[in-house]
Formats: C-alpha cells, sequence, structure tokens
C-alpha cells in the first residue's frame, strides 16, 4: 500500500494520544482502587480499551489512507462508474507522493489498474501493469491469477499457444478459490473463443450479463461481458444479436474503448445486416 511520512506520523500520533489516555485511566484507578467506588473500579476496563485501541487505531488510519481509500475509489470509479482516468490519476498520486515511506501496491489496487487501462483500450498500460504485477507478486495465487490474466490476453490478441501455456501454468500454480475461479473463468471464455468452443464462451457470458442480487457483476465486468456477445453473434452469423448487444455496449460504456468500437461497428455497419 501507498504510505506517506504524514499519514505514518498522524497515526503514530494519535496513537501516542491515546497510549497516554490509557495510562491516565490506568493511574486513576490504581489511586482510586479499594474505596468502594465503582467508578473508580470501571476505569480499569475503560484503560484496557484504551490500550487496545492505541495498537489498534494507528493500523486502522494507515489502512485506511493507504489501501481502502484506492480500492473505494477503484470499486466506484472504475468497476461501476466506468470512470478509469479518474482512478489512475489518483493512483499515480498516491504512488508519487513525495514523502512516500511505502510505495508497493496491494494486488487489488493492481487489479484495478489492470482493468481501468483495459477500459481505456491502452494495451501498453496493461502490458506494463501485468509485468508489474508478476514482479511484485511472483508466487502463490496472486501469480496464477496474474498468469491467466496474461493467458487472457494472448487468447484475445490470437496468441493460442502463448495462452495455452500460460493458462496451464496458472492452473498448477493456482491456490485459493479466487484463483481457481480466475483459471477457470478465462477457460470457458477468452480460450473458448479462442478455441472456436462459441457455446461455451456464450453461456459463460450470459451467465455473467444476467446474474442479479448478491451475485450481480460490476459494470465493466458487465460491459465487457456484452462487447464478447456481440464477437460471438458475429462469429456465429447472428447480426441481429451482435447489433442489439453493441447497442448495449454503445449506449452504457460511456466513453470507454468498448463504447467506441460499438459505434463505429454499428456505423459502418462491421456486421452483416
Amino acid at each position: 500500500m501507498f504510505i506517506t511520512g504524514s499519514v505514518r506520523k498522524k497515526a503514530i500520533t494519535r496513537g501516542l494520544i491515546i497510549l497516554l489516555a490509557a495510562a491516565v485511566t490506568l493511574a486513576l484507578y490504581i489511586l482510586g482502587r479499594g474505596r468502594g467506588d465503582w467508578t473508580y473500579d470501571a476505569l480499569i476496563y475503560v484503560s484496557v480499551f484504551c490500550f487496545a485501541a492505541a495498537v489498534v487505531y494507528p493500523m486502522l488510519v494507515v489502512y485506511h489512507e493507504g489501501k481502502w481509500r484506492l480500492t473505494s475509489l477503484g470499486n466506484r470509479a472504475v468497476m461501476d462508474a466506468l470512470l478509469p482516468d479518474v482512478f489512475l490519476s489518483e493512483y499515480e498520486k498516491a504512488k508519487n507522493a513525495p514523502d512516500n515511506v511505502s510505495s508497493k501496491p496491494s494486488f487489488s489496487l493492481l487489479l484495478f489498474k489492470l482493468v481501468a487501462h483495459e477500459l481505456k483500450g491502452d494495451g501498453e498500460g496493461t502490458a506494463a501493469t501485468l509485468d508489474e504485477m508478476e514482479r511484485l507478486y511472483p508466487k502463490g495465487g496472486k501469480n496464477a491469477i496474474t498468469k491467466a490474466t496474461r493467458a487472457e490476453d494472448e487468447y484475445e490478441k490470437g496468441s493460442f499457444e502463448t495462452g495455452e501455456r500460460l493458462l496451464a501454468e496458472a492452473e498448477r500454480s493456482a491456490k485459493g478459490l479466487r484463483a481457481k475461479a480466475t483459471v477457470r473463468n478465462v477457460r470457458s471464455s477468452a480460450r473458448a473463443i479462442a478455441a472456436g468452443d462459441f457455446v461455451t464462451a456464450e453461456s459463460y457470458y450470459i451467465r455473467l450479463t444476467s446474474a442479479t442480487g448478491i451475485a450481480r457483476h460490476p459494470n465493466a465486468a458487465v460491459l465487457i461481458g456484452y462487447f464478447r456477445l456481440a464477437e460471438i453473434c458475429r462469429r456465429t452469423d447472428r447480426p441481429k444479436d451482435a447489433k442489439r448487444y453493441l447497442e448495449i455496449c454503445r449506449d452504457s460504456g460511456k466513453d470507454t474503448v468498448f463504447a467506441q468500437k460499438a459505434r463505429k461497428m454499428i456505423n459502418e455497419r462491421n456486421y452483416k445486416a
């Protein structure tokens, strides 16, 4: 996470203030115990609470400023509002703050950054982010997610053999539910399209775009899902369905690359009418 010197100083200062309060209440308890006054006896509980807070609160301050704020922004700006530049601007500010004492981004922030570049159609930014993810998190389930995501990118670029190799590596190293789910999703989506298994891919994307309630996916994932469905319909000679999905991307995709491509494809009638 990104931690500036000022945030660390604020966390330490507030922790010391709470610690002082704990020491004062403990001293008052020691002086007043045995007097039969319940208020003095209650001070021991206040003191214990303050000592615990002196340890926990500074960590919460650091977490909030260093990770939670950007994580919340990633969910709101990238995944739901489809405004990648808003997140990327704040991300770069936090990463390059002059008084940073920690500049290592969390894996979740890198995932938001990756989706932001994908929404912008920034291939170089996507590749650079994947390289950063692999460099900072070279082992375990996080690395398996990176490899599976890189495999997805290779499938979409037409490098089927490279995608197969990366997905096999991801599958071997996948640990935990999230990593295994990522591998499974790539196999059912990008790989299925690359292999010509449109039935599997279409079934996957229909489930993704139609999920409701607690299972509902973020707007970014749904937008990409509709764009992939349009691609599948075009490749299986269903122009009316393709146009319908492209219109959804055009109308709901704001200024993302998927909306731009959809508008261009509709205007140029780049599908069989």
